[in-house]
């Protein structure tokens, strides 16, 4: 009857021939499979061997004679409850139980992905990248949550077991190096870093990398060129989340953080975010840091990077320092936009221009910090748009672009800002100016200098007009919206 099913034909005279028949329908019952939606399953019969195909769910089912079984290896999301090879091609996939030793077993030629299994790999040894292009690539990490700290459990861990770098790089120029989708259990030792990438690490890549429990830096390096780090978060370390050196006149590093945080918890604050030595044409975006001890950002060679919608919570340092004049390194050009920095009782300043120019600031909240919001050691040129702070102070007579007025959004308050003594700036309702000072503590007005006698202009009274200040008085006049001096002869100076 048909060339694949051994179906009877009766020939020509055979008697009983209906009986032969009926065996083909009941064979035909099992060898045809049935299709309705999965909701009428229980109207057909189990027969054993009969296939279901369900079409609205996509799934199959199988009669055993008194029910049917799911088969889950079918449907749009199949399931498998397993498949193991220890190398198919150029993937390895080393056991849990041989540990951090089966992985360096694994990597034994270029190009390899060593693919990790569920469970805890014990790390009593450094894991040693000696080849380009390799990928280890877990079954999941943990992500910390926001200010909580509470996570998830981890498809993959790597428990650390000695104070030497979980990944390591041992000689220099080991290109693409790929480490994805796992966590690290630092369990609370001290030492290297979790991530040594070593002097030169192009093209270094760290994705969905949780850690937890670390004494010292999660990631360090020196030369990184086009590194890519996404979702690497970390939890309760003892520096920072990532520290690029620098030793000698190399090359600067230079790529992309994304969505990377650091957190903290009472006394296992970390220092904060990114620790760079020099860090060219690179772009953060969403990282973020909550309880540091340092500064949550500091670069001290920088060149032209975009910082964008980054920030701090209760800073115990600093929130960004950019350039080091003590060490002749400068920050030039870039962009640090849309940004948050919030300090707590003990912490430094907000963002620290210690020697920098022609940055653009645009969009960001700098508050709370017992130092100043901002306050500018060494600056030129700088683009300061509309900021939100309340304190600012600068050892520079003119730090900003020509010409430029500052503008923010808590305009309504009327903010004193002591340029050490030698600049004030005074807040009206409208723009801010500088007001020129020749020496402490005299303003000038345009025509001349009017004494304040160190007068505190963070209790500067408000009046309604002229005629209703007093005599020798600072006040803000509220009809004018300007700062005045009356002095104790009567005349007014308009001081901004």
């Amino acid at each position: 009857m048909t060339d694949n099913h051994d179906y009877h034909t009766p020939e020509r005279g055979t008697r009983d021939w209906d009986t032969l028949l009926n065996e083909n329908f009941r064979t035909i019952d099992a060898d045809v499979e049935i299709r309705d939606t999965e909701t009428n399953l229980e109207t057909y019969e189990p027969e054993p061997g009969t296939k279901f195909f369900a079409t609205d769910t996509e799934n199959v089912f199988l009669g055993d004679g008194s029910e049917w079984r799911p088969a889950v290896t079918s449907g749009p999301e199949p399931q498998f409850s397993s498949l193991e090879s220890e190398s198919v091609n150029t993937v390895r996939t080393p056991a849990p139980e041989d540990g951090v030793a089966g992985i360096n077993d694994a990597i034994d030629e270029p190009g390899v992905t060593v693919q990790l299994r569920r469970g805890v790999y014990e790390a009593d040894e450094s894991l040693e990248v000696p080849y380009d292009n390799v990928t280890v690539r877990g079954s999941g990490h943990r992500s910390p949550e926001a200010l909580t700290g509470d996570v998830g459990a981890a498809g993959t861990t790597i428990r650390r077991e000695t104070d030497d770098a979980v990944v390591s790089l041992p000689e220099s120029g080991i290109k693409s190096l790929a480490v994805l989708d796992l966590h690290v259990d630092g369990n609370g030792t001290d030492g290297a870093a979790v991530f040594d990438l070593g002097t030169y690490a192009p093209y270094a890549r760290f994705e969905n990398v949780s850690c937890r429990d670390v004494g010292g830096d999660v990631l360090v390096g020196e030369t990184i060129h086009n590194f890519r780090l996404f979702h690497l978060t970390a939890r309760n370390v003892g520096g920072y989340l990532v520290r690029i050196d620098r030793s000698g006149e190399v090359n600067p590093a230079w790529g992309t953080m994304l969505n990377c945080r650091v957190t903290g918890t009472g006394d296992e604050r970390g220092s904060g975010i990114l620790d760079a030595d020099a860090l060219h044409l690179s772009t953060l975006i969403n990282c973020t840091a909550d309880e540091t001890d340092d500064a949550a950002f500091r670069v001290r060679d920088g060149f032209n990077n975009l910082v964008l919608n980054c920030g701090v919570e209760n800073a115990r340092g600093h929130g960004f320092v950019l350039g080091d004049r003590s060490e002749g390194q400068g920050y030039e050009g870039g962009v640090v936009a849309a940004c948050w920095f919030r300090g707590v009782d003990g912490s430094g300043d907000g963002i620290s221009v210690d020697n920098a120019a022609s940055v653009r600031f645009e969009g960001n909240t700098i508050e709370e910090f017992d130092g100043d919001d901002v306050r500018i050691v060494s600056g030129e040129n700088l683009d300061w748009g509309r900021n939100t702070f309340e304190t600012i102070s600068s050892d520079e007579e003119r730090p900003f672009v020509e010409g430029q007025t500052i503008e923010h959004d808590n305009e309504g308050e009327i903010v004193h800002v002591d340029f050490e003594g030698n600049r004030r700036l005074v807040r009206t309702e409208g723009s801010q100016q500088f007001l020129d000072a020749a020496e402490n503590p005299t303003l000038s007005t345009g025509e001349g200098y009017v004494d304040l006698e160190g007068s505190d202009l963070r209790t500067l009274a408000k009046y309604e007009d002229d005629t209703a200040a007093p005599d020798d008085t600072l006040y803000f006049d509220e009809t004018d919206e300007r700062v005045e001096y009356k002095d104790p002869d009567g005349t007014v100076h308009e001081l901004g």
